[in-house]
């Protein structure tokens, strides 16, 4: 209608909506300064792929990046393999969750809904160097356990050296 009360000709607008891409929350276990080796799952509830990932936001929940790994940056573009090469120190008694944000891009450039991407990071247990002394013959009588913060399960002895003794 115009300024004058005139009325036009009658057109059609088409809109075409782009379907999202849906995905589920994940969740990984991992141990304290390990890579969180995830790949994130692609499947979807709908049919529409997701082309990448964008990372939203990051709650370590007071963990650090562990040093000489790069970790993920809020607002960035990944791939489904990305996050695998990010760790955190978990230098506490207990299990922590370092909880990603994450939300799915089509290859059309349609953003799905947030999900999430949970990474309970485990402490491993910290055993202080023991220096005992002993008379030949006798048991080293040392307690592992009584030096670490967390309870030991088990030790692997990874090395043993002797200087000249049986």
């Amino acid at each position: 209608i115009s300024a004058e009360g005139c009325e036009g000709e009658e057109f059609t607008v088409t809109v075409t909506i782009s379907a999202e891409p849906v995905v589920a929350d994940q969740a990984v276990i991992v141990c304290s300064d390990e890579a969180i080796g995830v790949t994130l799952n692609q499947s979807t509830t709908t049919s529409i792929s997701v082309a990448k990932y964008i990372i939203k936001d990051i709650d370590s929940n007071g963990l650090t990046a562990t040093s000489g790994v790069t970790n993920t940056i809020p607002n960035t573009e990944i791939t489904s393999d990305g996050l695998k090469d990010d760790s955190y120190s978990n230098n506490s008694n207990n299990p922590v969750d370092v909880v990603y944000t994450i939300v799915p891009l089509s290859a059309q450039g349609v953003e799905g809904g947030a999900f999430t991407l949970t990474v309970t990071v485990n402490p491993k247990p910290i055993v202080a160097a023991q220096v005992i002394e002993v008379c030949s013959g006798e048991e080293l009588g040392i307690d592992f356990n009584a030096s670490s913060t967390i309870a030991v399960a088990s030790y692997e002895i990874t090395e043993i050296l002797i200087d000249g003794t049986t």
